[in-house]
């Protein structure tokens, strides 16, 4: 039920944010027997996607540059809760304390 998301901002001359592009979410999708998905993994019978960030190799992702950007900012995020499940919980009056995403890394270019 974690996740990792990978999410560029992209900002104008000025700093107005032009953009904001969730580029990707790094989990274990599962699906039940019908193939319906996300389902928790309790529930669960297959996997429907997996895409992970590899140990020892290099993760190249890719986003569309909008026109007039000047600066690019890429977060990096780890989710205890996939973001599919947490609006449910949240909706529940579930105690979430501890569990907000935290933010691992982040780092801005300047785009010529």
């Amino acid at each position: 039920m974690r996740a990792i998301t990978l999410e560029v901002v992209y900002q104008d001359g000025v700093g107005k944010e032009l953009a904001r592009v969730p580029v990707q979410t790094y989990d274990t999708e599962f699906a039940d027997a019908s193939g319906k998905s996300p389902v928790p993994k309790w529930l669960a019978k297959k996997v429907a996607r997996s895409n992970e960030i590899p140990a020892d190799a290099p993760k190249v992702e890719w986003s569309d540059i909008p026109p007039g950007a000047k600066k690019a900012e890429a977060v990096l995020t780890y989710h205890f809760l996939l973001p599919a499940y947490r609006a449910a919980l949240v909706a529940k009056q579930v105690d979430l304390t501890g569990r907000d995403p935290v933010v691992m890394a982040r780092a801005s270019v300047a785009i010529p």
